[in-house]
């Protein structure tokens, strides 16, 4: 079997060559691509926040913004079962002083490991906060894996406390200074009043407030009110400077910003002191034991009777002011007693003011409540930012995960599992609850990340909260993007969007594959669904971890598109860079090769480059920040013109306005006529004089060189009223005027003879009235004169004189005249178009002369027959002409296929203006044997029909359509040559 893209000649024809391009394939699923997010995609600096769609750079998200790995801290150990400590590993005692002890030692050490070996470790916060605290850095708390290392919560008096925590004993906070621009786009430097109050390595935090002027702008004012102080909190986003810049006033931070920051919303920055740091918790499961309790309803949480006043608003696991620490491999269990099958009476895990964390291989399930006011959430991050939550999984639950309040940012869920959502186990094992699935949750949280996430029973969602909470949480986000989502179960739509601005699914799978874009809440625009059952062919599979490959790059340098253009003294180039590192790079253009051409500053990015004469001109420009260098070519060609598609830019002219003279109210219109020496004049409407009326219509005519080959003309009019007394046949003439004054003498557009069949019989009409009056014809007559059949029509000299038109605005008259009468004697135009008739559907085509025309523009050395290979690529002089590709120098591959099994797409390239007598069709084989044209196939079976389009580009797009799926399918294009 050939080898796709195999290109395959046969010269057995004398007096036809056929191209064999097959395409041999079993039918691979087509890959694409989302239209944010080309290959060539760069961080969007220039993309504004408040107007446009884009997706922004998350590779940012976790431990060290992914820049380091998580370390693997082996010493100092601190055993809690060592007779220091005396933790007992047997569930027979309490263990919370002797860990507790361990942490502490570790911490006035400066840090290490507390190790906990394989059992269970009984820990109970008392009137504390928390069962065991960690509020120091360096702090890593490790058992031997989970289902080895068990810690078990003993209380259910848990009302707002965690098992375990990690919080600083107190943050400070450095003076507010002022943001002095409106930032508007993904930025990392930051404008300031005074750069004194920051360093390098200070972390910060951004601020801004839900100012009425912002609730209006988002059209929230339903919801929130800044009068009342009825709004969110500020908000807020963590940062680490990078550098400073005292004389330029401003400070660089690691990360972009991720929505716009307005002076007028009183946006401000300040350090932050006293945050921890690589903090770990490491393989082990973590419970708590049921409560006994036996009614659990939704708002039961607020009343001191209930049971679920009792376990409101805990936690298993609290890290709060936390920055460039990891949970990786920590699991919910159900402890031995739990009868209603519970790992912990109400939230899992929770991230609060937190920045570059990573959770990874975690499992958080089944609360026991899952009741209004923030019960059942299995994770909540919430004000934090730059997090990395990967590979976890939340079952049974309200909540899955959950993401919460102002400035909630760049976090990125990365492969995560949302199972059985709207559920709690209550004293009965499973009751539902009043919210299910994974949310944006309150007070526009946003520019978050769900990368290749999966939900079983569950959605994901971005919707507006509306009047739901004591100050409503309506906004819930914006630029939240929801990449290559997944599900099975029960819900048939998996992903929801209701984003402010815009939001964005791309790509969705699985049995269950729906989304939804509604606009409640005044989210208009309808944000951005693409892909929708297409996730498993999205490229690249995880964006997340394409852009962090291309972070690592520390460069990106994107080319503008090769091109074609008309030979010109300053052709603009404007390539985008991006550098992650701090300071500007530096810029160099060279050629690489093509004819002599100068830039006009080959140092910088944007410049200009001469293309004086024809040829490929093949630039490169390399870019360098000083730790990585990156270069990248952009093929221009030069031509001496082109010639761009005619647009339908007609539009009528008022005979009056033409001649300067007033409307004759006698007549109807008044008009103007051609007399016996082809020239227009106007009729005045008096004294018998003929208003026998042509219609004029102006174009924006292509430059065409002299004798041009027009290959189509097409012209759709209606006849609203006509008046004649004779009953004869009429013909159409279209005449090119030199000028767009019909006044002037008009030349025959194309030359034609006597009965010439470009001429358009439309019928005759008799009225025996006087001639000047006019009359309605019952049925208006639609005409179409379409110049196509036939030999060529060669445009006229007089008008293309020395390959260049006249005046840049021409016009089209079109005469009705009787019988091939020509335009003397009494022969004269004798119909009316009203003010409401139309034109449309010009186009005209050009082509070239023949082959041999073609190839003589080449410098061949005399091999210029129609099977001679100058450049020896295997494709022969008629080919090369065909695809438009240069017959002296060798040509690569020339197809890309794509296919999903039924359909399978490919391009090739395709001469905008191949020669004359060359035709080409397509065939498929299911056999390479035997061959069938489109839309035809071997007796009752399959068939495959061809739809081709060829861009201005100059690639053709060929989509073949199977009946059926087929195992594989051959596609070749036979190019032919057409002699007499």
């Amino acid at each position: 079997m050939p080898s796709p893209h195999d290109l395959r000649l046969s010269t057995g024809l004398k007096r036809s060559l056929l191209l064999f391009l097959l395409l041999g394939f079993a039918l691979p699923a087509q890959a694409w691509r989302s239209s944010l997010y080309p290959d060539s995609w760069t961080p969007p600096e220039n993309a504004s926040f408040d107007t446009d769609p884009f997706i922004q750079d998350f590779s940012y998200a976790g431990y060290r913004s992914g820049d380091e790995s998580i370390p693997n801290i082996t010493s100092p150990v601190y055993n809690v079962t060592d007779p220091a400590y005396g933790a007992d590993p047997t569930d027979a005692n309490d263990d919370t002083a002797a860990i507790q002890a361990a942490i502490d030692d570790a911490a006035a050490a400066g840090g290490g490991v507390i190790y906990l070996p394989a059992g269970t470790y009984r820990v109970d916060p008392g009137t504390n906060d928390s069962a065991l605290r960690i509020q120091d850095s360096n702090i890593v708390l490790r058992g031997d894996g989970v289902g080895q290392t068990f810690i078990l919560n003993t209380s259910y008096e848990m009302r707002r406390k965690q098992v375990l925590l990690i919080k600083p004993p107190s943050t400070s906070f450095g003076n507010e200074i002022a943001i002095t621009n409106d930032l508007l786009n993904p930025t990392r430097r930051i404008p300031v009043a005074d750069t004194s109050a920051f360093s390098v390595g200070d972390i910060v935090r951004m601020r801004w407030t839900f100012t009425q002027a912002w609730i209006d702008e988002h059209n929230q004012g339903s919801y929130w009110d800044a009068s009342t102080g009825e709004t969110p909190a500020d908000a807020q986003y963590l940062r680490e400077v990078l550098a400073v810049d005292t004389s330029a006033g401003w400070i660089e931070v690691d990360t972009p910003t991720r929505y716009s920051m307005k002076t007028r919303d009183n946006s401000r920055v300040h350090t932050i002191g006293g945050m921890l740091s690589h903090v770990g918790l490491e393989d082990f499961s973590i419970g708590n034991l049921q409560h006994p309790g036996t009614t659990w309803n939704n708002g039961d949480y607020n009343d001191p009777t209930k049971p679920a006043y009792q376990v409101h608003a805990s936690w298993l696991i609290s890290a709060e002011d936390t920055s460039d620490s990891w949970i990786t491999g920590v699991e919910s269990y159900q402890a031995p007693g739990n009868t209603y099958t519970c790992h912990m009476l109400s939230n899992g895990l929770r991230l609060l003011r937190c920045f570059r964390v990573t959770v990874a291989d975690c499992a958080m399930r089944r609360s026991q409540y899952g009741g209004g006011g923030g019960n059942g959430y299995m994770y909540r991050i919430q004000h934090s930012h730059e997090n990395l939550i990967r590979d976890s999984i939340a079952d049974f639950s309200r909540h899955g995960f959950v993401i919460s309040h102002g400035g909630t940012s760049g976090n990125v869920f990365l492969r995560c599992e949302d199972r059985n959502t709207g559920r709690s186990t209550g004293s009965s094992g499973s009751y539902s609850t009043g919210g299910s699935g994974s949310d944006h949750h309150m007070h526009f949280s946003h520019s978050n990340l769900f990368d290749q996430c999966h939900v079983y029973n569950s959605f994901f969602t971005a919707s507006h909260r509306g009047n739901s909470g004591t100050i409503p949480h309506g906004l819930s986000s914006a630029h939240g993007v929801y990449w290559n989502t997944s599900g099975e179960g029960n819900n048939s739509t998996i992903v929801r969007s209701e984003q402010g601005r815009y939001g964005y699914i791309i790509g969705t799978s699985g049995s269950q594959n729906g989304a939804s874009t509604p606009t409640g809440g005044n989210t208009s625009p309808i944000d951005i669904l693409e892909g929708v059952g297409e996730g498993n062919n999205l490229e690249p599979q995880s964006i997340y971890a394409d852009q962090v490959a291309k972070r690592a790059q520390g460069l990106l340098l994107a080319m503008e598109a090769d091109a074609t253009v008309e030979i010109t003294s300053a052709y603009p180039l404007s390539p985008t860079v991006y550098n992650y590192e701090s300071g500007e790079p530096t810029y160099s253009w060279s050629q690489v090769s093509g004819p002599s051409t100068t830039f006009e500053d080959p140092f910088a990015l944007s410049t200009t480059v001469a293309l004086p004469s024809e040829g490929t001109y093949v630039l490169e420009l390399t870019a360098d920040n000083g730790t990585t260098s990156v270069s990248d070519q952009i093929t221009i060609t030069a031509v001496q013109e082109i010639i761009p598609p005619l647009e339908n830019t007609a539009s009528r002219v008022a005979v009056d306005e033409i001649l300067g003279r007033s409307q004759d109210t006698n007549l109807n219109p008044l008009g103007y006529y051609v007399d016996s020496s082809n020239k227009v004049v106007g009729g005045t409407g008096s004294n018998g004089s003929r208003t026998d009326s042509n219609v004029v219509y102006r174009y924006n005519l292509p430059t065409l060189p002299a004798g041009e080959v027009v290959s189509g003309l097409s012209i759709q009019f209606q006849i609203n009223a006509i008046r004649d007394h004779s009953g004869d046949n009429y013909e159409l003439d279209v005449y090119l005027l030199n000028t767009a004054d019909p006044t002037t003498t008009g030349t025959d557009l194309f030359y034609h003879g006597p009965d010439d069949a470009s001429h358009a019989f439309i019928g005759s009409h008799y009225e025996s009235s006087p001639h000047n009056n006019s009359y309605t014809l019952p049925d208006p007559a639609n005409v179409t004169l379409t110049l196509d059949s036939g030999e060529a029509l060669t445009l006229l000299q007089s008008y293309y004189s020395g390959n260049r038109p006249n005046q840049t605005e021409a016009a089209l008259r079109f005469n009705l005249d009787r019988d091939y009468g020509g335009l003397g004697g009494s022969a004269l135009n004798r119909y009316i178009l009203e003010d409401s008739a139309s034109v449309s559907g010009l186009t005209i085509r050009t082509m070239p002369g023949t082959l041999s025309d073609w190839t003589a523009a080449y410098d061949l050395g005399g091999l210029t027959a129609p099977e001679d290979d100058p450049d020896a690529d295997g494709i022969p002089n008629r080919i090369e002409a065909f695809f438009g590709t240069d017959p002296s120098a060798a040509t690569g591959n020339v197809a890309d296929i794509t296919t999903d099994g039924t359909v399978s797409t490919f391009t090739h390239p395709k001469n905008l203006r191949p020669p004359s007598d060359l035709s080409a069709t397509y065939e498929w084989s299911p056999n390479l044997e035997d061959w069938y044209p489109g839309s035809e196939g071997p007796s009752g079976g399959a068939t495959v029909s061809f739809d081709a389009s060829t861009s201005v580009e100059g690639i053709t797009t060929v989509t073949a359509t199977a009946s059926e799926v087929l195992p594989q399918l051959f596609i070749r294009i036979l190019v032919q040559q057409n002699t007499l």
